[in-house]
């Protein structure tokens, strides 16, 4: 790579970070990923909690974002400007359906091979009942819900860059969730060789961050067909003078 290139890219990278930091939605999305590193590293939860939290989390997050696309943005509800509490729910609760079939697919094969049986077994007896991890579920449903309603109440308002970045993200959630998923499965072989837990947790999480809070510079670094940067359109030129 050009030593110029690099340079553009390290600048790119600061000014998205700069100007997503100013929001509060890059903040809460921030929180909502660091629950998993602070429950295995603070509480120290098994591994196998903190790769059931990265897929609920996505869950969570892509049905909301989902529901609420579908019942407010006039590409998919063909131009209606009122929304009333029926059309949020039924969008909502059929989003959270469908996603779950898809991660059911696809997750739980991959959650389900890479961790052995013992640790399902005990996952399953006792894990899910810790008071830690049920509040680590609830406050992921709250940091959610917070991000969708501010979402809701900054969509008629925001700039075309904004939008562009909005759709981005939520493209770009389908390699998060594949990032995520490979890191669930070598978090699984790691827990069971006993190396390496905890690092590749405080990884999946910055890798998280790094793909929904910088969507832009992440769909140029993996050379994605998503790339969110908003570009004005040109302005139309002089139109030419036909001969007499």
């Amino acid at each position: 790579m050009h030593p110029s290139t690099g340079a553009h890219d390290a600048r790119s990278f600061f000014a998205e970070l700069a100007r997503e930091s100013r929001t509060g939605h890059f903040w809460m999305m921030v929180a909502r990923n660091a629950v998993p590193p602070l429950g295995v590293i603070a509480l120290g939860w098994p591994a196998l909690q903190a790769a059931v939290l990265f897929v609920l989390e996505s869950w969570v997050f892509l049905s909301l974002r989902c529901g609420i696309e579908i019942t407010i943005d006039p590409k998919f509800n063909g131009g209606a400007r009122q929304h009333g509490a029926w059309d949020y729910l039924k969008h909502i609760v059929v989003a959270f359906i469908c996603v779950a079939i898809v991660l059911v697919m696809f997750a739980w094969v991959v959650l389900l091979s890479a961790f052995p049986p013992p640790e399902w077994s005990e996952f399953v007896a006792t894990g899910w009942r810790q008071w830690s991890f049920l509040g680590a579920i609830v406050a992921l449903f709250v940091l959610s819900i917070a991000d969708a309603v501010g979402f809701v109440g900054r969509f008629a308002t925001r700039s075309a860059e904004q939008a562009a970045a909005d759709d981005g993200r939520v493209r770009v959630m389908f390699y998060r969730v594949l990032g995520l998923l490979l890191a669930s499965w070598l978090l699984g072989f790691a827990s069971q060789a006993g190396i390496g837990g905890p690092a590749l947790v405080v990884a999946a999480a910055l890798l998280s961050i790094y793909l929904e809070g910088l969507p832009d510079h992440a769909s140029r670094t993996f050379g994605m067909s998503t790339h969110t940067r908003f570009k004005p359109k040109a302005a139309p030129g002089p139109k030419p003078r036909r001969g007499r």
